[in-house]
């Protein structure tokens, strides 16, 4: 295939994707109403658990950290030496800014990342 042709069929492939996610989209979103409905008329009935022929829901619960205080939290990573508290990685914006404003940050090694951009234009 040459150039026009691959764009082409590029462009055609690309518009079913935004297609396909689109739906994608509205089907997550019914599915999370449902999912919330069924939460609570669990809720409201008192149980925890429901079972079929077809499916099998329970309600799980877990405990997730929600920092309110960065300040208190890095002194406790720092002098517990607690550093898998933290996702290792940098935000690639903060960074870039950060590089643009102060220059180049030490231990920080740089990945060019090559996309290609693609944008559809409507047919007439």
């Amino acid at each position: 295939m040459n150039i026009k042709e691959l764009a082409q069929k590029l462009g055609k492939e690309q518009s079913k994707f935004k297609e396909l996610e689109r739906e994608f989209s509205i089907q997550k979103t019914f599915i999370q109403e449902l999912r919330d409905e069924m939460l609570f008329k669990m809720q409201e009935a008192g149980t925890d658990s429901y079972s079929s022929d077809q499916i099998g829901i329970s309600v799980r619960k877990s405990s997730v950290p929600v920092a309110k205080d960065w300040d208190k939290i890095y002194s406790f990573i720092k002098e517990n030496e607690a550093f898998d508290l933290l996702q290792r990685r940098l935000a690639p914006t903060a960074w870039r800014d950060r590089v643009e404003e102060e220059g180049p940050i030490d231990g920080v090694d740089i990945f060019n990342k090559t996309t290609l951009y693609i944008k559809l234009k409507e047919v007439k």
